[in-house]
């Protein structure tokens, strides 16, 4: 119905808190020339109408002298009023990142669990902990976030942070203050996302004070400009702290970016003795955009982040497709009653990989296929002996 915008007061439920007049000039020029193409929406109140969405719209008619304006109008109470204003703006593309996690946090702040915010806006629950994690960081590093000029910017470059890793430094700082030096740290050393992932991996081992003073303020010198690992000797002093693990992951990393990887169909990778970022790493490094779990039950008791929902949502919010293919697993009873040589024996002959990977054809010939199990070590994995069936008809592939 029409309204008189004289009526209209604001929401206190206004998240978009940034628009500058450059913009709103924008948006009334589009309104004038082709009219208000959206309309808003107000619930009734006793002095005349509450804004419910549209705040910036209602901003943009007043400039261009509008006194009366299409509206939805709806009798609603308060806290459908706040959800469905919040719902509106979250589907918005320019949506500042702090608006947006503060947007979350007054959701659960009503009493919304994640997975129904997930729902409610259609997003990954995974970004909406994200998004949350940054609040708890202080205001100089929030604004670290706000002034990225790209969303998708993963790098210092531009003069802030990503949000992945701002999340990454709020899950680790344990101050004010450590979050600041961190922020600092990044943007002073031009540190990349996985520099800024390596860094705060190794502050979640650090326990003593001493120890994380000197991972601050020690130079993250990991590669040059060309790629080539240079360790400074500083670095060499924050690297004796890193577990087995670390090391020979950063190794494999090294080695693969000297290989052709174009070269290769697809891959087969385990997850044992790696953590979660090591493994997307490795994908990504590879290009790999499918990862096919070759588990019977695709459930990890010991390590819950490569159980199947949880992982499968990890490598979408990297842009990697998860599927389960189950008739290329061993039963778990199997696993446990034979021995190495003779479960290999026993693969063969009653899973016959061979065949079933018939059914995959189409992904075979479309997509870089990951082939995912359990053990870092393909030779104590039946995924080699997937590998072998797609390497006689003449597929290359390697292990990462």
């Amino acid at each position: 119905m029409q309204i008189e915008l004289t009526k209209v007061v604001y929401s206190s439920h206004q998240v978009r808190t940034i628009f500058t007049d450059e913009e709103l000039r924008g948006l009334a020029e589009s309104i004038k020339e082709n009219g208000l193409l959206q309309p808003i929406k107000v619930r009734p109140t006793d002095q005349g109408y509450e804004l419910v969405y549209g705040h910036r719209r209602v901003a943009a008619m007043r400039l261009l002298g509008w006194t009366r304006c299409e509206a939805i109008v709806e009798e609603i109470d308060d806290d459908s009023s706040l959800v469905q204003s919040l719902a509106e703006n979250l589907q918005r593309q320019n949506l500042d990142i702090i608006d947006e996690a503060c947007s979350y946090e007054m959701l659960v702040e009503r009493g919304y669990p994640l997975r129904e915010i997930a729902e409610l806006v259609n997003k990954p629950q995974g970004r909406i902990s994200n998004r949350l994690s940054i609040l708890r960081l202080p205001p100089q590093v929030q604004e670290l976030v706000r002034v990225r000029t790209g969303q998708h910017v993963t790098t210092t470059e531009q003069g802030g942070l990503s949000p992945d890793s701002a999340s990454r430094i709020a899950s680790v700082a344990r101050t004010p203050d450590e979050a600041i030096a961190l922020a600092q740290k990044a943007l002073d050393e031009n540190l990349n996302s996985r520099e800024i992932r390596e860094l705060t991996g190794l502050l979640k081992r650090a326990l003593s004070p001493s120890e994380r003073e000197q991972i601050v303020h020690t130079l993250w010198r990991i590669t040059d400009k060309q790629g080539d690992d240079k360790p400074s000797g500083e670095n060499l002093a924050v690297r004796q702290n890193e577990p087995f693990g670390q090391l020979v992951h950063r190794k494999t990393v090294w080695n693969l970016r000297r290989l052709d990887l174009e070269q290769f169909d697809h891959f087969t990778i385990g997850y044992s003795e790696r953590s979660l970022d090591q493994f997307i790493e490795l994908l990504r490094l590879a290009r790999v955009d499918l990862v096919a779990d070759v588990r019977s039950v695709p459930i990890s008791r010991f390590r819950p982040e490569f159980s199947k929902s949880n992982l499968a949502e990890a490598l979408i919010e990297q842009g990697i497709e998860y599927v389960h293919w189950p008739e290329l697993g061993i039963p778990t009873e199997n696993r446990r009653s034979l021995r190495l040589a003779d479960l290999f024996d026993w693969y063969d002959t009653h899973v016959q990989p061979g065949v079933r990977l018939t059914q995959h054809t189409a992904e075979l010939s479309d997509r870089r296929i990951a082939f995912m199990c359990v053990e870092v070590d393909p030779q104590s994995c039946h995924r080699h002996r997937i590998a072998t069936c797609l390497e006689r008809i003449g597929l290359r592939l390697l292990d990462l």
